[in-house]
């Protein structure tokens, strides 16, 4: 028989082994749902391509395609992203001849942008198209009102998405000066 402090020093070092290997497999499990964002550059373009008319050219861009977010949050903010995405194609871009006649190049650019920062994941899809006067839109509880077919339209479903995510978005736009829609919700 072992001594009794022997017995002890072997089972603690059993424990510590077993506490890494828990660790290694935590670690393991979590890099199996993430996936880097600029994997789903085909996913968005392909909705742009789907919806883009015959008089309009429009660029994908994604920022921080680096960034790696869960597969499971991901699929929760599929829809709002697609959602803004539409939205600038039909509503907030120009058509080639307008943004011409507007000084502005003729191919539109749709920027997504995604980053982690302090435990929050952050997507921000903005385009360079017409935006809106800040006067013309109607706040209904510091929430912009939508009439008609425009690029807020749908906007309170993806509010109330996201709100479901405990997070929050924040809208910019200027008049000729493009739209942005920023989404963000915890990583956990």
């Amino acid at each position: 028989n072992l001594p009794a402090s022997e017995e002890k020093k072997n089972l603690l070092e059993k424990i510590t082994l077993f506490q890494r290997h828990i660790v290694e497999l935590q670690d393991y499990a979590t890099d199996i749902r993430m996936i880097k964002f600029e994997s789903l550059f085909t996913t968005y373009n392909d909705v742009i391509e789907k919806f883009l008319p015959q008089n309009k050219s429009i660029k994908l861009q994604i920022i921080g395609g680096e960034t790696k977010v869960d597969k499971s949050l991901v699929e929760q903010l599929d829809i709002s992203i697609k959602t803004l995405i539409v939205n600038s194609v039909l509503y907030g871009i120009e058509t080639q001849n307008e943004r011409i006649g507007k000084d502005k190049e003729p191919e539109a650019i749709i920027k997504i942008v995604a980053e982690q920062l302090n435990g929050q994941m952050s997507v921000c899809v903005e385009d360079d198209g017409k935006g809106f006067d800040k006067d013309e839109i109607d706040f209904e509880e510091d929430f912009p009102k939508v009439d008609g077919d425009n690029q807020l339209k749908n906007l309170y479903k993806i509010k109330e998405s996201v709100e479901k995510l405990n997070g929050n978005i924040e809208i910019k736009t200027d008049l000729e000066d493009g739209f942005s829609c920023t989404i963000t919700v915890p990583l956990t």
